[in-house]
This record gives C-alpha cells, structure tokens and sequence, in this order.
C-alpha cells in the first residue's frame, strides 16, 4: 500500500514504459522494451480515504501517453468522491491512444480545503488483451515501442515499410507476456525475402509461434521451442512485391492461421503449448514491407 499525505493535492504513479528521461543515454546505449500497458486494458485500484481527513477527498486514475514531438500527454479518468473512512475500488478502461505508446499509470487526488488528507492506494492492477491497432506515428516512441531483433528498422524513416534481416531470420516484438487468446493481422510484402509471416505467443526468439509463406510456395504454422517443429503446412502461391494479409489466432492451445481472409491452418498443439506472449513480424533472409497498421484484438469471451 501507498499512502499520500497532501493538503490540496497529490498524485503517484509508476512508468510502463520507457521515461522521457531515458530516451537517450549519454552513452549512446538504447533501453529496448515494449510497454506494459495498452489502451483498451481494464485498470482497477483499491483507494481509502483516512477516517481522520476533515473533509471528503476526490480521486481518479490516469495514464500519460507518448505524442507527436515525444513529450507526455496526460489522460485522465473519471473522479469519485471519498468520505472520511470510504473504500473504494475504481475501474477505468484506457482510452484510445492514437497508437501512441502508454508511459506512465497513476492515481491524482485532491480537496478543496487546504488542511492535511491521507489517502491510501491499497494496489493498481490491469488485466485483459488489449484490443489496439499499432500504426506508425510521428516521434520516435511508437517505434520504440517495438524490440527489434533484426537488422533493420528504421522506424522514423520507412514506418514498416522496410524490414530487413540479412541472414537467418528476424523478429520484430511488441507486447506482454501476458497476453493470451487474442488474433494478430497485417499486411505484409516480400522483397527477395526467403520467408515471411507473423508471430503470436512470442516469449523470446526461440519460444513462439508463426504463421509463415516460403518462397518454395508453402504456408505453414511453425512451433520454435529451442528448435522448430511445422505443425501443420499447405500450399500457397508466393510472388515477389505482392501483399498478402496475415492472421493468426492464439486460442490457448488452438491455432488457426488466415491468408487473405481465408482459413487455411488450424491445429492444436498438446506438446508443451505455447499459451501467452507477445506478437511479432517475421522476415528472413532478406526484407520485407508491411502496411501501415498492424492490429490486435482479444478473441470472443476473453
């Protein structure tokens, strides 16, 4: 628990993301990770009041975001009301962010009468799959947003427009290991790349799954739990400079994998599945483009 001591007003909060602060280090080092909170995510948080306030007290959540030129933007839910002595659980689902990355989540209270208040926040959770679409933005946070694990993205410049792995393959990462039962989309293009795709249950890069299109002209979903298995594979054309849409349903241990609309793979893996994780965009042995939103959304009943 944290208690907040004020006369007219006091907030508290905690980074979910990387701080302004901490965009740029001295020694030219970047801190690479993606945030711990989305919008459309259910936050909750257990507040009391001090039964010896001398006055009722307001509070509210709040989740600054990333904007345009890279600074901090706050956006504020609704306030309740606390008597002395009152307890009481506030729910608030995070506003729409534009695509911009969440930095930072907390609680501001305040009172019109300028004597000492305490007010205690009991705990903060959020939980749910978020349900966003991850385009590209001005400023350099929404791109920050995504761990690149291959040679090449420069956000700033080409949005997705131009991701590149030279040898081997490349992953582009963004979101929670929590995350679980939920469908991943894009829109993706192969430019002399050996295979392209999408990830789902990403927990590293040896520990996902993947919806992938091979130059030899197969699809297939692919499991990689440190060495790759193909669960399930088809035949589909593939064509240089052609785009193709990508989806892929993580629905515990059922996979189901879409190429243009249509549902072509599905399986379940009973082998140590893969039930949680973040998404990814997957390119190898060359580059690939990807238009200009990805997105993804909570399946039914989640």
């Amino acid at each position: 628990a944290l208690d907040l001591t004020f006369r007219l007003n006091a907030e508290a909060g905690t980074w979910t993301f990387i701080p302004p602060g901490h965009i740029a280090f001295v020694s030219g080092y970047q801190l690479i990770g993606s945030p711990t909170l989305y919008a459309s995510q259910r936050l909750r948080a257990r507040v009391t009041a001090s039964a010896s306030n001398p006055a009722a007290v307001t509070a509210n959540l709040y989740v600054s975001r990333y904007h345009e030129n890279d600074t901090l933007e706050r956006m504020r839910g609704e306030a309740v009301s606390l008597l002395p002595g009152e307890s009481r659980e506030i729910e608030w689902t995070v506003p729409d962010c534009d695509g911009y990355p969440v930095a930072e989540v907390g609680l501001e209270t305040s009172s019109t009468l300028d004597e000492d208040h305490t007010v205690t926040l009991e705990w903060l959770d959020w939980d749910g799959t978020p349900n966003v679409t991850l385009r590209p933005r001005r400023g350099r946070m929404w791109g920050r947003a995504w761990a690149p694990c291959l040679d090449r993205f420069q956000h700033e410049r080409d949005g997705y427009g131009h991701l590149v792995q030279d040898e081997g393959r490349g992953l582009l990462i963004q979101g929670g290991s929590e995350w679980t039962r939920y469908r991943f989309e894009a829109h993706a293009t192969p430019h002399l790349a050996h295979q392209i795709g999408i990830a789902a249950a990403v927990q590293g890069l040896r520990r996902y799954y993947a919806l992938v299109l091979s130059e030899e002209g197969r699809l297939r979903l692919i499991k990689q739990l440190y060495g790759e298995t193909t669960l399930c594979e088809t035949v589909a054309p593939f064509e240089l400079y052609r785009g193709y849409d990508f989806a892929l349903e993580l629905d515990g241990p059922h996979l189901r994998g879409y190429l243009d609309g249509a549902l072509v793979l599905e399986t379940t893996d009973n082998d140590r599945p893969l039930l949680h994780g973040a998404v990814g965009l997957l390119v190898e042995s060359g580059a690939m483009g990807v238009e200009d939103e990805v997105r993804v959304s909570p399946l039914a009943n989640s």
